[in-house]
């Protein structure tokens, strides 16, 4: 299972019973599914928490899909997305969108969250493979402006691309 990440979901599957199937495989890998019924709720959610994954129902995003995946993607850059319920013609649009997998809406539960599965263990190899590689930087603090030094510290580890020596 996931390491010290998070193992919450959010995911916009609406009210059906397979995305019930789907938050009950996705239990049974170790993950708390969360629901969101529609595109509203699914942006309020990731305002107010930290996802590991996401399965967004095109479906449920409406006309402006194209949009919302931009934004949840802006919103969680380290969140996995699948996207499910694209035809062969939009699947390769959702990768160019920012979604890690795309599958047909007829794809089962329990291969959808295999999936998810798959893409959440990629994005953490990449972040581990990033912060492996990261630029080490030696910062010198003279020791005059203690707190400017922090704040330059902090913005470094914090774009992900330096850690501290």
């Amino acid at each position: 299972m996931v390491g010290s990440v998070s193992n919450h979901l959010v995911l916009v599957v609406g009210e059906s019973a397979d995305g019930e199937q789907l938050c009950t495989a996705l239990s049974r890998m170790g993950y708390v599914a969360e629901r969101a019924s529609d595109r509203a709720e699914s942006l309020e959610r990731l305002r107010g928490g930290h996802y590991t994954g996401c399965v967004i129902d095109r479906a449920l995003l409406g006309e402006r899909s194209a949009e919302s995946l931009r934004l949840m993607r802006a919103m969680a850059r380290e969140m996995a997305v699948v996207l499910r319920g694209a035809g062969r013609s939009t699947q390769d649009a959702g990768l160019l969108l920012g979604a890690d997998d795309v599958l047909a809406s007829s794809a089962d539960a329990p291969a959808v969250a295999k999936r998810l599965r798959m893409a959440i263990e990629r994005r953490q190899r990449a972040r581990q493979q990033r912060v492996a590689g990261a630029r080490r930087v030696l910062f010198v603090d003279s020791g005059d402006e203690p707190a400017s030094s922090r704040a330059v510290c902090e913005h470094l580890r914090g774009e992900g691309d330096c850690q501290p020596l």
